[in-house]
């Protein structure tokens, strides 16, 4: 019971779109046993089968509540108590009616989908993909809706998350506090979260004046996208680009000759993706930067018989080189101007890491952003469901997340029981 707890109210309706009253158990056939005395270790077989029958009976609509285990949260505690005593218990317990009690075998569908047997990780991949759609709800992230042609750009959110926690191998040259700004630096790309100077300006309004300039070119406030659109740097981001395609085909060339089938055709559907020229209206080229890699890196290795798991640590040492590269030829180089005009003007490290004066009124200054709203940006297919169609990440019902997380029904058993709950 560390897991979930569940809340039931007959008179309150919590979530009307997971009534139970409107769901039907289907059972596989079974002999009922008769009716006799049990004892407490029986009860912990039978007691998921008379939580369910009792709340269709009685109609009541339930809510999961996901706690982390040990943390001192009463009703979890509570349930936790009372299953302590059932086991412990040296006294018989009589349950009659013992056929509603009896351990079934269950399955749970959806769509003719095999949801999940074990309620734990069903849950755990619940709330799971909760958090990922919060994530994806993020200002930052909402240009992933654009991305939903196949034969154009799509993101692989499991490559993606593979790649963010990727550990390279590193030559000796590298300390353990360049694998630390090398980790760090992937995920400020992935989450937008670099400092750039628009970033500081709100940050520290004390030290970056709002009229301040890319301390390279001079020419442009400096957000997000001017890192890789900066005049000083639009060559070099060219270039690494470049280097990460022609490693990816290299790849993709030798898995050819090791199977001796034609890669020419896999390795044109790699070049053709228009990721690979940077500009401030191009997603796809935006979304490869900030590490949410697409499905054909890892599609064309599989149509070569390549394990998936050898094909993903290849695409993501690919990917974490570029992220090398990014570190060392334009967000190294961009530092080292800023820390120029810093000195210059006495903004040394121990100021930089001091806190605001007090006083100094909350900045109401608004960052200027590069980007193209996306309300400019016409949608490939603004028709569809982007969310179910393209996040693949976890169980198979979460392709159908729409209906899925609206008639959502908890699921009570042991490991003696399996349920089929047919929506």
């Amino acid at each position: 019971m560390d897991f979930v707890t569940s809340f039931c109210n007959p008179s309150v309706r919590l979530m009307p779109a997971a009534d139970l009253s409107h769901t039907s158990f289907n059972t596989v056939d079974r002999t009922l046993p008769t009716p006799h005395l049990l004892t407490a270790g029986d009860v912990a077989a039978s007691s998921s089968a008379i939580i369910q029958q009792l709340i269709v009976n009685k109609q009541l609509s339930v809510l999961p509540f996901k706690v982390k285990a040990h943390s001192n949260f009463y009703w979890n505690d509570f349930a936790d108590s009372l299953a302590n005593t059932a086991h412990t218990s040296d006294d018989a317990i009589l349950i009659f009616r013992l056929d509603l009690a009896a351990v079934h075998d269950y399955i749970m569908t959806y769509d003719d989908v095999i949801c999940e047997s074990n309620p734990r990780h069903l849950f755990k991949q619940y709330h799971q993909m909760l958090y990922m759609k919060d994530l994806l709800a993020l200002s930052r992230f909402r240009f992933i809706s654009l991305l939903t042609d196949p034969s154009y750009y799509v993101v692989d959110w499991a490559i993606t998350w593979y790649t963010l926690m990727f550990q390279p191998k590193f030559d000796n040259s590298f300390t353990k506090e360049n694998v630390s700004r090398h980790h760090t630096l992937k995920f400020q790309l992935f989450l937008k979260n670099l400092p750039t100077l628009e970033s500081l300006k709100r940050t520290r309004p004390d030290l970056y004046i709002e009229i301040l300039t890319c301390r390279s070119c001079e020419d442009h406030l400096e957000d997000f996208m001017h890192l890789f659109l900066c005049k000083k740097r639009h060559v070099k981001l060219h270039q690494i680009l470049t280097s990460y395609l022609h490693h990816l085909t290299q790849k993709i060339k030798e898995a050819g000759d090791n199977a001796n089938c034609d890669y020419s055709s896999l390795v044109d559907k790699v070049t053709s993706l228009p990721c690979w020229t940077f500009s401030s209206n191009n997603w796809s080229s935006y979304s490869l930067v900030r590490g949410c890699l697409p499905t054909t890196f890892l599609e064309v290795f599989k149509n070569l018989g390549i394990p998936r798991l050898t094909a993903m640590n290849v695409v993501a040492a690919i990917h974490n080189n570029f992220v090398n590269k990014f570190r060392k030829q334009i967000w190294n180089p961009r530092s080292y101007d800023k820390g120029l005009w810093e000195r210059a003007i006495n903004i040394f490290s121990k100021l930089k890491q001091s806190p605001r004066p007090k006083g100094l009124p909350k900045s109401s200054y608004l960052p200027y952003s590069s980007l193209p709203p996306l309300t400019h940006v016409d949608s490939r297919d603004s028709g569809t469901d982007w969310l179910k169609n393209l996040m693949q990440y976890g169980l198979s019902w979460f392709n159908h997340i729409s209906g899925f997380m609206g008639r959502l029904t908890v699921l009570l058993n042991n490991r003696f029981c399996r349920m089929e709950c047919r929506f």
